[in-house]
């Protein structure tokens, strides 16, 4: 009776001196584990912030320097010059040379003709007086495009920049190329599981994600989260994961630049 007694003393003791021992490192050890993901997690949404920044930085500044050239070649050509297309491809030329990316150029008179075409699509003679870009580009002198259709059935965007001569307005229009233009988006995406993409304002793909959706179609992601320079979020993705979400917005806000991963 005494031995069982011993033995149960033994047990408890042994028990004790475990707990007593084992308890201190399992307590510090679930606090380290803590510490270290929470600060893993602050560093992922650290570098996917900056990353969001620098590459809607480059992005815009990508635009502005093809909203430039365009401008330059308006600035220095007569409507007349430009309308002549051996001119006009000798034109297209140079900006090519001096910057890439685009794929046509066009020629558009203040009724909305296409007067002059350099590219590979047949486009002369179209006109565009009813399209909504035509009118804000008179309007306002200028205007980038969301990504659409068109005339040509492929997704794309546009650039325009009006000038006024001899009390005529006209534009000089250029497609940029969107190979080129997702090129610069995919830089921005970390490691095997990170994505980098452009929406618009209304939730559109402006170019290709690398796991969700395609071109014009329709993310799941709500663009009013996000404001300010840059916003990072997390949530689950369409299939349940859940993702950091790092958004910033550019071309006069028109643009979000969205770059997750897990």
């Amino acid at each position: 009776m005494k031995e069982q007694v011993y033995r149960n003393l033994q047990r408890k003791m042994i028990a004790l001196t475990l707990v007593v021992s084992l308890a201190p490192l399992l307590i510090l050890g679930m606090t380290l584990y803590y510490q270290f993901e929470a600060t893993c997690r602050e560093k992922t949404k650290e570098q996917i912030r900056y990353r969001a920044q620098a590459q809607a930085e480059a992005v815009d500044l990508f635009l502005k320097e093809r909203t430039a050239i365009l401008n330059a070649m308006a600035d220095t050509h007569t409507f007349d010059h430009m309308i002549d297309e051996k001119n006009l491809a000798r034109i297209f030329d140079v900006m090519n040379a001096h910057a890439g990316a685009f794929v046509d150029l066009g020629i558009i008179d203040s009724i909305g003709t296409h007067r002059a075409y350099v590219g590979p699509y047949d486009l002369r003679g179209r006109h565009y007086f009813d399209q909504p870009w035509f009118n804000e580009v008179i309007v306002k002198g200028h205007y980038k495009s969301d990504v659409y259709m068109g005339f040509r059935r492929q997704p794309h965007f546009i650039i325009a920049v009006r000038r006024h001569e001899n009390q005529q307005a006209w534009i000089l229009r250029a497609t940029i190329d969107p190979n080129r233009f997702e090129e610069i988006i995919r830089s921005a995406q970390i490691g095997r599981t990170g994505d980098a993409y452009l929406v618009n304002r209304d939730g559109i793909f402006q170019t290709r994600p690398r796991f969700e959706g395609d071109v014009l179609e329709k993310t799941s992601l709500d663009t009013t989260q996000f404001g300010g320079r840059v916003t990072v979020i997390e949530k689950a993705d369409p299939t349940g994961e859940e993702r950091l979400y790092a958004g910033s917005w550019l071309n006069d806000n028109k643009w979000l630049l969205v770059i997750n991963q897990q």
